[in-house]
């Protein structure tokens, strides 16, 4: 599957790759998945820091692991066409792809803070955060 920055596209589209690598377009754009030849292409925001770029790429993955189609990124009315129960699936699948239970119990059982294990995984303190939580790695290392 091939991955792809959204700065690769800037002789393409200069005004669109600049808008969306400022921190105001960055909230408007953080991965795609598209077909291209019959194939699943990622396309990421490489502004966005590297944790994040991180998390961007695992959640198109989940869609991909979890065979969720690839469909067209508009509705007819110019409307943002997303399956919310896919995009659900991809959100919890995706952070579990960066931060295996089997990680986040390895984080608390050395007490590892949050900051060092979210360094220690290449993930944001967010995502770090989510996945010991959900995972209940304290309590069951505790």
């Amino acid at each position: 599957m091939p991955l792809l920055t959204l700065t690769e596209f800037t002789d393409i589209a200069p005004q669109a790759v600049q808008y969306l690598s400022s921190q105001k377009g960055q909230r408007d754009f953080s991965g795609v998945t598209i077909t291209y030849a019959g194939e699943r292409w990622i396309i990421h925001n490489d502004a966005n820091d590297p944790g994040r770029q991180a998390a961007d790429i695992a959640h198109e993955i989940a869609h991909a692991l979890l065979q969720h189609p690839v469909t067209a990124m508009f509705q007819s009315d110019g409307s943002r066409s997303h399956n919310k129960e896919h995009e659900e699936e991809a959100n919890w699948l995706g952070p579990t792809l960066l931060v295996s239970d089997e990680a986040a119990l390895f984080a608390a059982y050395n007490r590892l803070s949050v900051g060092d294990a979210a360094e220690l995984y290449g993930v944001s303190r967010d995502l770090m955060q989510m996945r010991l939580n959900v995972s209940g790695a304290r309590k069951r290392v505790a």
